[in-house]
Formats: C-alpha cells, structure tokens, sequence
C-alpha cells in the first residue's frame, strides 16, 4: 500500500484480439493448394459436371471454384468456377 503522499500511476492496456481470415486467393494451375483454406472434398464430381479425377488426385470446391488437387503433392493441375447460385 503506498502511502498517501505518493501518486500511483496506473496504465490502462487493452488487448484487441481479430480473427485471421484466409484471403480469397486467386488458385491458379501449378500453384500449391493451401490445405489451410476452408474447403471441401467433392466427391460426387459428376453431379457438378466435373471429369474424373486421374489417379493421385482429387476435387475441392473452395469458395466457388473447382480445383483439381494432387492428393500428395497439393499441385493444382485444373482450375473451374462453379455456377453462381
């Protein structure tokens, strides 16, 4: 306890906390897909018009776009948007 001839100064910090959202990224073929990116595996690629998946690889939707995805490598080999609903 200070005596009451000495001043306490007391600070004030307030602590601001902001959710890190991913940026829409523009996915080009030949980048690496980010599995930090919210996405979803399509497994039912005929129903969005979407060929076969080649051995290795798979199709994510992330946002509105298609993106052909090695399983492995995270190489984007193709890239399509999908239909504004």
């Amino acid at each position: 306890r200070p005596h009451h001839s000495q001043v306490v100064k007391k600070k004030v910090v307030k602590k601001h906390v902001t959710k890190r959202q991913m940026a829409h990224r523009h996915w080009q073929k030949g980048h690496r897909f980010d599995r930090r990116a919210r996405h979803v595996v399509v497994n039912d690629y005929r129903r969005h018009h979407l060929r076969t998946p080649p051995r290795g690889q798979h199709w994510v939707k992330v946002d509105n776009q298609y993106l052909l995805v090695g399983i492995t490598s995270g190489i984007i080999a193709a890239v399509f948007a999908g239909a504004i609903r």
